[in-house]
């Protein structure tokens, strides 16, 4: 485009965070000082948007009289004495006129004529033709399909997914074992390593199959030692209870009759001294 009029109304700012500290706080009034010098420049920002360091917004409100420079803040939140306030502001910045701008190209002309004629006028004057360019016009637009990367999920995100979320069409990829990768390294030694990696495999399988039967043969010993032992001591607890029971006199077979014969021998003294009480009561009536 062309440009035909400029406007000298610009105005450049720059940002200005003014910081202050509240000495008085009443539930969610707190008064802020530090941060103006006067009356007169708290009263051109009443209204203004103030926070905390904290994330707590309020709203300024009018001066104090004492001491100067202080005001009254309305906080969403109670605050306290130790937060940091806080407002962002813009200052104006006086840039120096090193010119005198136009604010008008078309009428500027002390005959009332124009400054500067536009595009338009020039062709239709000259006689040239508005050039027309081939990327200038609208066009099917073709674009190439895009072809996204295959990804995998883990297994163990796979089986935290829903079932309908899991992809069940993932086929299973081949184990990369230890046994495949020894495969594919003998096939490349020579034939005399091969023959020495094959009698070492021997020789382990029959150290594992050696170990397998001493750890049976351990099993084993370990279970009927465990018997023996138990054994041992149910024998050692009724030699002990025989040595009790001959020490004080009574044999363990004959312990339930004499118990048998103490607690009768009770009962019969309790209904003897129950019918002498009631024979006595008797006679005294």
């Amino acid at each position: 485009g062309t440009i035909l009029d400029q406007s000298q109304d610009v105005r450049i700012v720059k940002k200005l965070k003014l910081t202050g500290q509240p000495y008085e706080v009443k539930k969610n009034t707190a008064f802020i000082k530090g941060m103006f010098q006067n009356s007169l420049e708290i009263a051109k920002f009443e209204g203004s948007a103030i926070r905390t360091v904290s994330g707590i917004r309020g709203i300024v409100k009018k001066a104090l009289r004492q001491p100067e420079g202080a005001f009254r803040v309305t906080f969403e939140d109670q605050v306290l004495t130790s937060d940091i306030v806080f407002l962002r502001t813009w200052h104006r910045v006086e840039v120096p006129k090193f010119y005198n701008p136009i604010s008008s190209l078309l009428f500027g002309d002390r005959e009332g004529g124009l400054m500067m004629r536009t595009q338009n006028e020039m062709r239709r004057i000259s006689g040239v033709a508005i050039p027309n360019s081939s990327n200038s016009h609208y066009g099917e637009i073709h674009r190439k399909e895009k072809i996204y990367r295959f990804h995998r999920l883990k297994n163990n995100v796979q089986e935290g997914l829903p079932f309908k979320s899991q992809d069940k069409s993932l086929p299973k990829l081949p184990e990369d074992s230890l046994e495949r990768r020894r495969k594919m390294i003998l096939s490349i030694q020579d034939p005399k390593k091969k023959r020495v990696e094959t009698f070492l495999k021997s020789l382990n399988s029959v150290n594992d199959e050696t170990q397998k039967r001493r750890n049976i043969a351990n099993k084993k010993r370990v279970e009927e030692y465990a018997r023996k032992k138990v054994a041992q001591d149910l024998a050692a607890m009724k030699k002990q209870h025989r040595k009790y029971y001959e020490k004080h006199g009574y044999d363990k077979k004959k312990t339930r009759k004499q118990l048998e014969t103490i607690k009768a021998a009770e009962m019969l003294e309790k209904k003897r001294m129950r019918d002498t009480t009631d024979g006595a009561e008797a006679k005294r009536v």
